[in-house]
């Protein structure tokens, strides 16, 4: 998908006069300059692209420093080193990057760990660490996800989502690296990300709901209604591996009924990491992608006991539903 443009950085009251006047300091750092200047241009309303011209770095720098003021205003824009060490990254920052393509000046196709930490000014083991955390790994075409069975791409956006117990699980639009240079309308991304941040701001009355059962409608509803939406991708559902979709048989049925590829998270306890990674990829490009995988962390992190939060995208405004799911069934050993 198109990156979408970034839209003007907003900044603090009182920061607009302070930035400028690092600008100009004879006594400011180089490099805490140029970061102020790069705020300056994103509050004018530039592309980051634009920015990383004019500046003279690269555009995923550009994205890193603008989250690092978002996150923690001017005092973010420090090294935060310490002497003999390399200066640290957030994971949330490494993320960030590694979603920008490399710019042409390197000559590469996709970031190694290597490329990536020359680009930003940390060690190769801070990339590898965030990589490791969030089940990502860019190669040629997209990015490898941490799932069985392997998965390759680059994810479009989130159409359905599924958060507590038996199971969570995510359905994403995924273009594949046969399928990089198609570019139909993805509009559709769009209305799902929209739909989804404002599911997770209703508050709608709980209503009994059977697991193992609704996981069949569930992905039947979503085939019907994918015939709506253009798009060039393919559909995967990846689960947590904890829930009925493990099971053999409701397995088969899901590739029958739903035509939707099913995967496993190698680790659960990296799933919630790995879905984070999967919203700020569909949300790339957008002023604040964070504020949606922050939104979706508070729901998951609220859910009460036998809570579920069930929610899936279709043409027409379809209502997330926050209820009270009935006790897993016994199963026959």
């Amino acid at each position: 998908m198109a990156n979408r443009p970034a839209t003007r950085l907003e900044l603090r009251p009182g920061d607009q006069p302070r930035l400028a006047a690092m600008t100009r300091s004879p006594t400011v750092r180089a490099g805490l300059a140029q970061r102020a200047r790069i705020l300056l241009l994103a509050a004018e309303g530039l592309s980051n692209t634009e920015i990383a011209d004019k500046v003279g770095v690269s555009r995923p720098t550009v994205l890193v420093w603008r989250q690092r003021y978002v996150e923690r205003g001017i005092d973010g824009l420090s090294d935060r080193s310490r002497p003999g060490r390399q200066p640290h990254a957030s994971a949330p920052d490494v993320l960030h990057a590694s979603l920008a393509v490399p710019p042409r000046r390197l000559g590469v196709t996709h970031w190694s760990s290597r490329v990536l930490g020359d680009e930003l000014g940390i060690g190769r083991g801070t990339v590898v660490r965030a990589w490791h955390a969030y089940g990502i790994q860019p190669v040629r075409g997209g990015y490898r996800f941490a799932v069985t069975p392997p998965l390759t791409g680059r994810v479009v956006t989130v159409l359905a989502l599924r958060l507590g117990m038996p199971e969570s699980f995510a359905v994403l639009d995924v273009r594949e690296p046969s399928r990089a240079g198609d570019r139909s309308d993805d509009s559709a991304a769009d209305d799902a990300l929209r739909d989804l941040a404002t599911a997770l701001r209703r508050d709608v009355p709980a209503a009994p709901l059977d697991p193992a059962g609704a996981l069949l409608g569930f992905l039947d509803e979503l085939n019907r209604a994918r015939l709506q939406w253009p798009t060039a991708s393919r559909l995967h559902l990846v689960t947590d591996g904890r829930g009925p979709v493990g099971l053999p048989a409701l397995r088969e049925a899901l590739a029958v009924r739903s035509r939707v590829a099913v995967h496993t998270a190698r680790d659960l306890a990296r799933w919630p990491d790995m879905l984070a990674a999967w919203l700020a990829m569909a949300a790339y490009g957008d002023a604040d992608p964070a504020a949606l995988v922050a939104a979706v962390e508070r729901v998951r992190a609220g859910l009460a006991a036998g809570e579920v939060f069930t929610w899936l995208h279709a043409a027409r405004s379809a209502p997330a539903r926050r209820a009270r799911s009935a006790p897993p069934r016994p199963t026959d050993k």
